[in-house]
């Protein structure tokens, strides 16, 4: 006899209380053994959601009432699979003209918030307290995570230089950056805004934009160092040969690397 925990999920319009553009959700424990079991009946709940507003900090032209609904809003498994259900992993939830928000429901876990950006803005983080939730994984139970800020700002960081191999520009150098500390290699999503690569242009200019503010490794490596980037063992091999520098709340950075060999 083994265990089994029986998940589902729906989204047509429940009945009253329960909001009619829920998502239903339901998971319990169950014993199998060898006879079949029949009746049994799971009662479905609305499925938790995030909600708050967007916020733009800046000079900058902000979006019309138009362009915020236009944006996407997802809640990305922080160990970086897909959705199980084929139907809420192309779900997205999307800013009112007003600014309000709230993202599909999903089954209760681990997310992280994921958020596109209108056009001349970046964004700056998903603040519950002081928590990114566009950063750091966090845990979503049975009831709403309420009041979440999403900032967007027109003045983001920029990590920017130029890659040389003997002096000359190198079109083909690939620049790396990912987070000091190796406890963020791994559970934040399938995009990580902490690791993010940049192929340096035909004169060896590369420039990276929005690193949220810490201290990263930042390397330049050949295509044939590149292939599986985010695996952390090959994180751990281009630590040891990568600069280490701080990236503070929208600074403009100049590093100009030469591509490390590694073996």
């Amino acid at each position: 006899m083994g265990a089994a925990v029986p998940r589902a999920s729906t989204a047509p319009p429940p009945p009253p209380p329960i909001p009619a553009d829920a998502t239903l959700y339901a998971q319990v424990p169950l014993a199998v053994g060898d006879t079949n079991i029949t009746g049994l009946v799971v009662p479905l709940a609305a499925a938790p959601r995030v909600t708050g507003r967007v916020e733009f900090e800046g000079t900058a032209d902000k979006p019309s009432g138009a362009g915020l609904t236009g944006l996407r809003i997802n809640l990305d498994p922080a160990d970086g699979s897909r959705l199980e259900e084929t139907t809420l992993a192309f779900q997205a939830g999307r800013p009112e003209e007003g600014g309000s928000f709230r993202t599909f429901g999903v089954p209760p876990g681990r997310y992280v918030l994921r958020v596109t950006t209108p056009q001349g803005w970046h964004l700056k983080g998903a603040f519950a307290g002081t928590t990114d939730l566009s950063d750091l994984p966090f845990e979503l139970g049975a009831r709403d995570l309420d009041n979440v800020v999403i900032t967007f700002t027109d003045r983001p960081s920029t990590l920017a230089g130029a890659v040389r191999t003997n002096a000359a520009p190198d079109p083909n150098a690939v620049v790396v950056a990912f987070p000091v500390d190796s406890s963020s290699w791994a559970s934040r999503g399938a995009f990580p805004r902490r690791m993010r690569t940049a192929r340096a242009d035909r004169d060896g200019t590369y420039s990276i934009v929005g690193l949220p503010p810490g201290e990263y490794h930042v390397i330049a490596v050949h295509e044939e160092s590149f292939a599986d980037w985010q695996d952390p063992a090959l994180l751990d091999a281009l630590s040891r040969v990568a600069r280490q520098i701080r990236i503070l709340d929208g600074e403009r950075r100049t590093l100009d690397l030469t591509p490390a060999v590694i073996r």
